[in-house]
């Protein structure tokens, strides 16, 4: 629902960070918040997880650090806090490279990561997962907006309609969305 927000950082908790924006200060759990300064202004990509009464947003330091949060917690028995202790204790590019090159050791370290857990992100990841991949560029604006409104719950041929009759696609993302809201609800 959310792809990142930029504001400042006005607080700094154990394992999260307050990022306020537009006056508002928003919780963000966060893989290593020593990482962050307070009153730093920062740009932060982020995932909204729902599960059953609980819902968190979560942070990201770098658009890569997001997509593998997202490739990890596709794996059986990885939730978002073991993806988040992961990210701890590496960088995007060298948790892909031990994914890649089977270290299991580099997993297994980890308090919270048994064999069980890295022998499952190994085979369902392994050759799936890529450097080139994380480290593509941010999406284009087209492709936020694509992905907000799927978020929302739109089907695709509604989404690329709604799309497709923005007639300036060089706007900010929030006034792009909005305008393509317009445009499905005039479907």
């Amino acid at each position: 629902m959310y792809y990142y927000f930029k504001g400042k950082v006005t607080l700094i908790l154990k394992n999260s960070i307050v990022l306020e924006t537009n006056s508002i200060g928003r919780e963000f759990l966060v893989s290593n918040p020593n990482e962050f300064n307070l009153n730093e202004e920062i740009t932060l990509y982020s995932t909204y997880i729902i599960r059953d009464n609980e819902r968190t947003l979560i942070g990201f330091r770098s658009y890569d650090a997001k997509m593998l949060f997202s490739k990890l917690i596709q794996v059986n028995e990885v939730g978002p806090k073991t993806a988040l202790l992961i990210l701890k204790y590496g960088t995007p590019s060298q948790i892909v490279e031990a994914i890649n090159t089977s270290d299991m050791s580099f997993f297994t370290r980890m308090v919270g990561v048994n064999k069980k857990i890295s022998s499952k992100i190994m085979v369902e990841l392994n050759n799936k997962v890529s450097l080139s991949e994380l480290q593509t560029t941010k999406p284009s604006l087209t492709a936020q907006v694509f992905d907000v409104l799927k978020q929302l719950g739109f089907d695709r041929n509604e989404i690329d309609k709604a799309i497709s009759k923005v007639p300036n696609k060089d706007l900010p993302l929030e006034i792009f969305v909005q305008q393509a809201l317009k445009n499905i609800n005039s479907l």
